[in-house]
């Protein structure tokens, strides 16, 4: 995994004068190769876009170059079909790029280390219904919420990845889910887990192993609104 590095100021919302910032770093562009991808996908400064594009094609480690192939933009506008438009592309780059880090450049273009999968968002589910491992590479985020009401259990293998975001400090799932991933106790730092799954057949033995668990909600199982609060 790529390391972090504490970026001066990057705003995705503010590309161009986040470029001008990482500019007087004194280790520009050498600890900036993921800032100046997003900069180059999605700027609409002709200029900016040039001088980064041949960073990223002459300079930078080849998990980016090999992602940066893709057509796929980084749109800046707001609301939900963008928010779906932008993961939509990180899906494209990391199946181009198997050792990019996912999770360091969404956290780029998020505010906070939270994933959130939605009905609305479908056409993305749909793409990642096919390649469910992406999921897995998001691995760094702190909260995940899986929200597919009325979606009967289409998703369920999507659900097979969470045991790898092992950063996970709560999970939040809501649909005709029937199955749990087995593995789900290897989420050693989840402190909040709640669950609507009124169809879950049964829980995996591996619950138990969630020993750093402080909260855990439980409805619609066996007509019991809360099963368990601890």
């Amino acid at each position: 995994m790529p390391k972090t590095t504490n970026t001066p100021v990057f705003n995705f919302f503010e590309i161009e004068k986040s470029y001008k910032t990482i500019k007087t770093h004194n280790n520009y562009p050498e600890d900036f190769y993921y800032e100046i991808f997003v900069i180059a996908k999605s700027t609409t400064d002709k200029n900016i876009r040039t001088a980064c594009t041949n960073i990223i094609k002459k300079q930078a480690p080849e998990a980016l170059q090999l992602a940066f192939k893709s057509r796929k933009k980084l749109t800046q506008k707001g609301g939900i079909k963008s928010v779906n438009a932008r993961l939509i592309s990180i899906l494209e780059y990391g199946l181009l790029s198997e050792d990019l880090d996912l999770f360091k450049l969404y956290s780029l273009i998020s505010r906070a280390p939270e994933l959130g999968l939605y009905s609305f968002s479908k056409e993305f589910l749909v793409q990642l219904l096919e390649h469910p491992e992406i999921l897995g590479r998001f691995n760094g985020i702190k909260s995940l919420e899986i929200h597919l009401k009325d979606e009967g259990n289409t998703y369920d293998s999507i659900l097979n990845e969470i045991p790898k975001l092992t950063t996970l400090k709560s999970l939040d799932l809501e649909g005709e889910f029937e199955q749990l991933p087995e593995a789900i106790g290897n989420l050693p730092n989840l402190k909040k887990l709640k669950l609507v799954v009124p169809c879950l057949k049964s829980f995996p033995n591996t619950m138990s192993q969630l020993t750093s668990l402080k909260k855990s909600v439980l409805k619609g199982l066996t007509g019991l609104e809360t099963l368990l609060i601890t």
